[in-house]
Formats: C-alpha cells, structure tokens, sequence
C-alpha cells in the first residue's frame, strides 16, 4: 500500500496526458477468453507475412500495445522506460505514435494519470475516434487477466490476451497502420521513427541456447500436426500491420495453451511444476519461456516470409548507436544498464553528466534515471533529460 501511495504522488510530478477521473475497469472479458483455447489448426491458412501496402501504412499512425502486469516493479518499467522513451521520441517528430496499454485492475488510476482512460463499451469505436487527436497519445485500458484455473496460473498469456477481444481488433484495424506488440522494460530509440519494415518483423532474444531444446520444440510442432521451419530466438517485439499481429496472437494462445497444460507437469494447487531432476527448467526446457516456445512453433507454421532483427530487443548494455538499434529490451545477465540494478537504486547518485547518449547503455541510464529523479523532486533532472539527449 506504501509503495502505491508514493507512486501516485509521484506521477502527479510528471506532466500528465491523461486525466484525473476514476479508470474504468473492463469487468466483462469476451467468451473467448473465458474459456480454455482450441487446439491449434494446422489447416489454418497461412499468411504470406509480407507487408503488402507499405507505403500506404506509413501515412497512418503507429501505436505500441503491451500489458501492465501486477508485480511490484512493472509500473515502474513503464513509467521510467517505455513511456519516458516515448514521450522523448514523440517530441523530436510530428509522427503521430501513440501508446496503447492494458494493464492490471491495480494499477489503472495511477496510469490514468498519464494516459488517456478508454472504455471498452458497445460504442468504442466510436468513443475512441471521439478521442483522437493529431498529436502522439497514450490511450489505458483497465484490463483483468484471462482466469488463473484455465490457464494454470501462466502469467504471461496476459501480454498477448487482450488481442483476442474484438473490440481491440477493431481499434487497431481501424486506426493505425504498423503495429508493435512490446513487453514495458523496454525503450524506444530515435531509429524507430524511421522503421517501416516491408515484412511482419520479430526482435531476437536468446531463449535456444542448446539443441535439445531445439529438438523439443520441433517435437512439440510435430505433436500438434504443425510445421517448423528451424527459425528460432524470435523475441517478444513483433512489428507488422494490424491484421498480420491480431492473427498471430490469436494462434500464438492456442499453442501457447497447449504447452502450458500438455508439456509440463501441473501442481496439484494449481499451477505449473518444472521437472528439475529430468533435466527441465533454464536452459532447457523453462516453464516461463512458454510463451516464447509458442510464437515461435505458430510463426515457423503458419507465416511464409519473416523478419527477425537484433536491432529490436537489444540488450540494455550494448555500446551501439541509437541511431542504428529500434528497441532496447532490457533483461537478466544485463551490465549497465540493468533495469535490476536501476529498481535496486544502484544509480540513485550516478554521476550522469559522463554518459554518452547516442549509445545504446547511456541512453537507457540517462532516460530512466533522470526520469525517476524528475518523479522522486529534482526539478533539475527534466532539464538536464532534454540537455543531454
């Protein structure tokens, strides 16, 4: 309870886009969500993962869609990373890039303090273009998990299950062009103004390190009647237009079903179990990476041409150019910078005025730093933010 009254002193220091009225919470989630997912088709038809009218998708606006989880530290990775990244890059251009997040029940007043609270009604679309503006926006939708018992306490089906809702498939289709499925302890780059890929495109992240796993996931797709092309590592940003990320969540879930109930063991109080003494977990065969495994079997299925790039997901410790990396996505085995480190309060008293801000690690340290600072009263920190970058 302390920790969310300070964070919410703390947003009311930041320049809000939102509003101040009570968030609205989506109660009712749609029946396919209250229900456990089919298997997945092999039959289903296949998208060519081309992007076909690229020029076209440029002259409408983008937006980023990720969830807010409940832990601890989540408010924090998107207040001090993705949304500071944002609003930094959103102000160097007119483009128009707006943030879509859903979040858990917990944390909707305090991001409706900074984002635009949106109601998911029988009316949306007609509330939501109501609602837009020329300008970039970050739009909240108070969204709760899919239920703990049919997805065995999974936690992270909640990145991609508001993707399932047709009242959000309607609102991408009908109003942005390219799409960016993103986990929050993540930065935009000024690269990313200029990234208009030609195909649905993944970032990398190293989940196969080892050929059983490899083999287990080859194994896996067989089971299910699926083809699996050898593509591997495909990282948790996709980019692609509407149509193209809608139809990849929707099948990533089913797979992803599948492995979370069929491929590891259940607890008997509910949950999933890993099966140490046989060889599972890191870097084998990990429960958490579950939903990994399953975009990776759904895409060598069902997509004929992709793209996956290291300049999206980049490690938050890699010395090269912003300028040149889309996304930074930071994670465990990270130097600095390490988000890690950051909720540890090791930079609390960093000398920042040494950072290099083209590069990728200074970058990320001097947005989430002076972030924080500016949030926690250093009125000078906003200023030096806008100096140094």
């Amino acid at each position: 309870m302390l920790f969310m009254v300070l964070l919410t002193a703390l947003l009311r220091a930041l320049e809000v886009s939102g509003d101040l009225t009570p968030a609205f919470v989506t109660k009712v989630l749609p029946p396919n969500l209250l229900e456990a997912p089919s298997r997945p088709d092999p039959g289903i038809p296949p998208l060519s993962g081309i992007i076909a009218n690229p020029e076209e998708l440029k002259l409408r606006p983008r937006v980023l869609v990720g969830y807010i989880s409940d832990k601890e530290w989540a408010m924090i990775e998107f207040v001090a990373m993705t949304h500071a990244s944002w609003r930094y890059i959103t102000g160097l251009s007119k483009a128009k890039i707006d943030l879509l997040v859903f979040t858990h029940q917990k944390w909707a007043p305090q991001v409706n303090m900074i984002c635009s609270n949106l109601e998911l009604n029988e009316d949306v679309d007609k509330t939501f273009k109501g609602m837009l503006q020329d300008q970039s926006q970050c739009f909240v939708v108070s969204y709760p998990p899919p239920p703990q018992e049919i997805w065995h306490g999974y936690p992270f089906i909640n990145n991609v299950h508001f993707f399932v809702d047709d009242r959000v498939a309607s609102i991408l289709k009908q109003h942005y062009g390219y799409v960016m499925k993103t986990d929050f302890d993540t930065f935009l780059t000024p690269a990313f103004l200029n990234f208009f890929p030609t195909k649905l495109t993944f970032g990398v992240q190293e989940y196969v390190v080892v050929d059983t796993t490899k083999q287990r996931l080859k194994d896996v797709s067989a089971k299910l009647g699926l083809t699996h092309k050898g593509r591997h590592n495909l990282g948790p940003t996709w980019v692609g237009d509407a149509s193209t990320i809608l139809t990849m969540a929707n099948y990533s879930i089913s797979v992803m079903y599948h492995i979370v109930k069929n491929e590891f063991p259940q607890l008997p109080t509910g949950g999933i179990a890993q099966r140490w003494n046989q060889g599972e977990g890191w870097p084998e065969w990990s429960a958490g990476i579950a939903a990994m495994y399953a975009t990776e079997i759904a895409v060598n299925h069902m997509v004929k041409e992709f793209d996956s790039t290291d300049l999206m997901d980049a490690h938050g410790d890699t010395t090269k150019s912003v300028h040149q990396v889309i996304h930074i996505h930071c994670r465990h085995g990270d130097g600095d910078f390490s988000k890690f480190e950051f909720f540890n309060h090791h930079y609390d008293k960093a000398d920042l005025t040494s950072l290099q801000p083209a590069i990728v690690k200074d970058y990320a340290m001097l947005l989430a730093v002076t972030t924080w600072r500016h949030l926690a009263g250093d009125p000078s920190s906003r200023q030096r933010q806008k100096e140094e970058l």
